[in-house]
């Protein structure tokens, strides 16, 4: 009997935590800096991570939940794929783990155009949505993917100029 009652315990507990989440968008996170942008004022990893995390408690409406461990963090250039938490971030997406991925700012994610379609077919196939803060925008339907887009162009042309100042 005793068995039967802590097993039953422990079904009411599992069921009540998943409660909690159930009809919730889950939310990967993830947050980029190369080296020389992390002495930008609000391009730091601290400070995306603090905003990001207010913008899933703050917008109840949204209906978001996330968790520590589905916040990707690389400190990489923006022009290669080839970072490590992003191909973690990738993997959840295949694995269906996230209803979402909530960047700052879209060149966060990649400063090519090319990655931008990339990554945004890998999140389309998975039935994932895209969410820029900066930008305010969900990238999901037909005027979601034109600016989608319109913005990978910019942010494209934004690695250019940095690139030309640098060099």
């Amino acid at each position: 009997a005793r068995n039967r009652i802590n097993s039953s315990l422990s079904s009411f507990i599992f069921t009540m935590e998943n409660l909690n989440d159930a009809g919730k968008r889950r939310v990967a996170i993830y947050i980029r800096v190369s080296t020389q942008e992390q002495k930008i004022d609000g391009y730091g990893l601290e400070a995306q991570r603090k905003r990001l995390k207010d913008y899933v408690e703050n917008n109840k409406a949204l209906n978001f939940v996330t968790k520590n461990e589905w916040i990707f963090t690389d400190t990489h250039t923006g022009s290669d794929l080839n970072r490590e938490k992003l191909n973690d971030l990738m993997k959840g997406v295949r694995e269906k783990k996230f209803d979402a991925v909530l960047v700052w700012k879209i060149d966060r994610l990649s400063r090519s155009l090319k990655h931008l379609l990339t990554l945004f077919e890998e999140f389309e196939k998975n039935e994932v949505s895209f969410i820029s803060v900066q930008e305010n925008i969900d990238f999901k339907g037909p005027i979601g993917k034109l600016i989608f887009q319109i913005f990978g162009a910019i942010a494209q042309f934004e690695r250019e100029l940095i690139k030309g100042r640098t060099t």
